[in-house]
């Protein structure tokens, strides 16, 4: 769970009380039968009406950046495709796409190749991936508030904003099926 300014890897402790407007992701795990599943989603504890317009629009972006980025997704679609729609919705609405953590291809294994960058910037100094039929991998963009650095904690593992700002994440795992649909894998 990554509560406000947590981007990814939030440690759950009884000492984070939730308080009404805090944003909270969710991330979760399948494993059914020998495959992996990675899914998330934020929410807004005490409903849209008990936080700032800011945060409201924040989640929403991620939302958006995550189901506009599937939608692009065909037989000629690749990693920069992905990272421009995403990049894209960000900019326009005045946040900032993390670069430091990426979406991944997943299966027997929970993270495997290719990386599934999300940064335009980053994505285009990397080699074209294509995602060709038969292959299945996570979209995950994290949006940020404010600038899209990041630092982990002592801990080792949970990843916060360096200026302070926000974080929203949404979530699926999607297949690209050997007859060239999309399968969102981790819908409910």
């Amino acid at each position: 769970t990554s509560v406000n300014e947590v981007v990814c890897h939030g440690i759950p402790s009884p000492k984070t009380i939730l308080q009404s407007g805090d944003i909270i992701n969710v991330d979760v795990t399948p494993i059914l039968n020998s495959y992996y599943g990675d899914t998330s989603r934020t929410f807004i504890v005490g409903g849209e009406q008990a936080t700032s317009q800011v945060a409201k629009n924040l989640v929403q972006c991620a939302k958006d950046a995550l189901h506009e980025a599937i939608l692009i997704l065909n037989d000629s679609a690749g990693v920069t495709d992905i990272a421009s729609t995403i990049t894209q919705i960000a900019q326009q609405q005045g946040f900032s796409v993390v670069y430091d953590f990426v979406g991944h291809g997943i299966g027997k294994t929970f993270h495997e190749e290719p990386n599934i960058q999300h940064c335009y910037f980053t994505a285009k100094k990397q080699p074209t991936i294509k995602l060709p039929r038969g292959m299945t991998f996570t979209i995950e963009p994290m949006i940020n508030q404010k600038g899209p650095q990041t630092r982990v904690l002592s801990d080792g593992w949970t990843a916060v904003t360096t200026d302070g700002g926000l974080s929203a994440q949404f979530e699926h795992t999607i297949a690209i099926l050997p007859n060239g649909e999309v399968d969102i894998l981790t819908l409910p």
